[in-house]
């Protein structure tokens, strides 16, 4: 009867909770988007950066890319050209786009926290653009893709570019639902120069 007891209370608050965010005005709703993200995810990377890496290396299970990137994000910022004076072989943009970790020091915690920034521009832009046809949807879904376990995992432990590349992905398409078409086809043709998922669209 405890835990049952326990149990109702916890989910009695956290449906209260809920139906306080989904109550918020416009602006204080975006403020806590972002607070949840950031909350969430530097929790995760704390964890990681205190434990997690230090008994598994950097390169095992994350793969070879962040000396890759690395690599090419020093040869931009040293002047130096993609393809010719490092091995390439994605397209410009992703490079580019990951210049700014790099930039930053290129170490893990760089790019961990560029991949954070990048899911909660993703969660914005979910929400931005389904709260036009329904609020209550628009605020679910922005919650909902920041919780994903493959949405945290790609940004902390794993530290992956999908982040980035889900962002290239989904501004075309939300410039394309709100019936910007010229920015649209601009921004899709700069997210098939970073991956060629776009093209899906």
């Amino acid at each position: 009867m405890g835990n049952i007891g326990i149990y109702s209370i916890l989910r009695q608050r956290f449906s209260d909770t809920l139906e306080t965010y989904l109550g918020y005005k416009h602006r204080k709703k975006l403020q806590s988007i972002i607070l949840f993200g950031l909350v969430l995810h530097l929790s995760l990377i704390a964890v990681d950066q205190a434990a997690y890496h230090g008994f598994i290396p950097v390169e095992y299970g994350r793969g070879p890319d962040l000396p890759i990137w690395r690599a090419r994000g020093d040869t931009i910022l040293g002047g130096d050209l993609l393809y010719r004076d490092v091995r390439t072989e994605t397209p410009p943009v992703v490079n580019l786009a990951l210049m700014v970790p790099v930039a930053f020091g290129g170490s893990l915690l760089a790019f961990q926290i560029f991949f954070t920034l990048c899911n909660i521009l993703v969660a914005l832009v979910l929400y931005e653009t389904i709260r036009r046809r329904d609020e209550r949807l628009g605020s679910m879904v922005a919650l909902m893709y920041l919780v994903n376990p493959f949405t945290l995992f790609h940004a902390t432990f794993y530290t992956q570019d999908e982040p980035l590349i889900i962002l290239f992905y989904l501004i075309p398409l939300a410039l394309l639902v709100r019936g910007r078409f010229h920015q649209s086809a601009v921004a899709l043709g700069i997210g098939i120069w970073a991956k060629m998922w776009p093209l899906l669209l």
